[in-house]
């Protein structure tokens, strides 16, 4: 009976495995193989491929000694388990003929993982390489790809009731591009412009989840990454070093977002990034019975604006009450004085998502009832990056005891 071998380096097996692993689906579903890694030989080496349906990534890592073709799905926790229990640097993978398990060989130990036949894994997302004329190539700096997984993913919506919500809108026309994000309660909007122009305008929405993965494989600044898009196959195709990713566009209408930013403000205040994340920390950090929203008020007049965590008494086990109160001192107050309510949790993400390089940020209001607008504070002009956040309706009594 003719077997498989092939003798593999474990640190490149486990990086291999990290590289793919992402795009494997791990939640119930009709397909239990999208929980499976794909395992080929190829090229004197094996190919590992995992997709989720939506998104497929494949990578290439060298082998020592490849004799025969091995070609089986394995389940990713299974394997990944293995290997990381098996002692030797290398690896020796069999798998007999017509078998849909292999035998993983270090020193004296053996372990052998059932898998199923590379016939029951799903097709990859692709994008077709025999109408070049469909294609459109996009250039793209890694840095400003890190900027889009960071600043613009995370604002997509986790859950998939409206599964476009779950994606990154892209907008390009010749060199400017523009990534935009919503969940319902929080819109990001990221402009850039490319080193290299378009031939013709691009529409499309691909998931977060991909962008985050095209992210991480491309961690090396200021290198050009590209893909390729093509409307008549509705997906993107990365080829980042030895792996590749495929990504098929969400389908759906994406909102109207330009609607959704106010075109002017009635206050416009500048606070320094660290000291209104020391403000939000303290409240956090306050008490177990916060609520999930703060307050911020800005006073025009005293040139002053004041940070509140709202106050819980919703729990009848609690007999008093506290107030917590930052005030900050703003670096420039422009218009009326104003205040609102807006959650915690999304104005901290958002100075998360702007970095320590940015020293201030501006926060643009009209009312309580209004959304807000939140932006490195460089000229007001500048549109290069916001979140547009939606306001959370509290009660403004004042503490007369």
């Amino acid at each position: 009976m003719t077997q498989a071998s092939v003798l593999i380096s474990k640190s490149e097996f486990k990086h291999g495995i990290r590289t793919v692993e992402s795009a494997t689906s791990q939640s119930v579903n009709p397909y239990p193989y999208l929980s499976h890694i794909r395992m080929t030989t190829e090229n004197n080496g094996v190919k590992l491929s995992a997709t989720d349906m939506l998104m497929g990534i494949t990578t290439w890592i060298p082998a020592v000694v490849v004799s025969g073709q091995l070609n089986l799905t394995v389940p990713l926790n299974a394997l990944r388990d293995c290997i990381r229990e098996l002692p030797s640097d290398n690896i020796l993978i069999t798998q007999a003929e017509n078998s849909r398990s292999i035998v993983l060989h270090s020193k004296q130990y053996n372990m052998r993982i059932r898998g199923a036949s590379a016939q029951d894994f799903p097709s990859m997302p692709a994008v077709r390489n025999d109408d070049t004329a469909g294609h459109v190539t996009v250039w793209i700096k890694a840095n400003i790809f890190q900027d889009i997984a960071d600043k613009v993913a995370i604002v997509a919506a986790t859950e998939d009731s409206r599964p476009i919500l779950t994606g990154v809108r892209i907008e390009i026309q010749e060199s400017r591009a523009t990534f935009v994000a919503a969940d319902g309660f929080r819109l990001a909007v990221y402009k850039a412009t490319l080193d290299r122009a378009v031939p013709e305008p691009i529409n499309f929405t691909m998931s977060a989840k991909a962008i985050r993965e095209v992210a991480r494989l491309s961690r090396v600044q200021d290198e050009q990454i590209g893909f390729i898009y093509s409307q008549k196959d509705s997906g993107t195709f990365w080829r980042l070093g030895r792996a590749e990713v495929m990504a098929r566009s969400l389908q759906g209408d994406f909102p109207s977002y330009r609607n959704l930013i106010p075109t002017s403000y009635d206050t416009r205040i500048v606070l320094a990034r660290a000291e209104l994340m020391d403000a939000l920390k303290f409240l956090s950090d306050t008490g177990a019975y916060w609520s999930a929203f703060v307050r911020l008020q800005v006073d025009a007049s005293a040139k002053r604006a004041y940070v509140l965590c709202a106050e819980n008494n919703s729990d009848e086990k609690i007999t008093g009450i506290v107030r917590a109160q930052v005030e900050i001192t703003p670096i420039e107050i422009m218009g009326k004085s104003a205040r609102i309510a807006i959650s915690q949790n999304y104005i901290s993400d958002v100075l998360d998502a702007l970095g320590a390089h940015t020293r201030a940020v501006a926060v643009e209001l009209n009312s309580e009832a209004s959304p807000l607008v939140i932006r490195p504070a460089t000229e007001p002009t500048d549109r290069s990056y916001l979140q547009v956040i939606m306001p959370w309706f509290a009660r403004w009594e004042e503490d007369k005891r």
